[in-house]
């Protein structure tokens, strides 16, 4: 039984950067749903 452990590469790549269209399109969507929510709080 035989063995090789001469060479062990590991790769790690950073994660991607979102880029500010999609940042903005993000908190669009969660400035709107929180108005919603507050819409309806005041409803009651």
């Amino acid at each position: 039984m035989r063995a090789n452990f001469e060479k062990i590469d590991i790769e790690i790549s950073p994660a991607p950067i979102p880029e500010p269209a999609t940042m903005f399109l993000v908190g669009s969507g969660l400035l709107g749903l929180a108005g919603l929510g507050r819409k309806r709080i005041i409803k009651r």
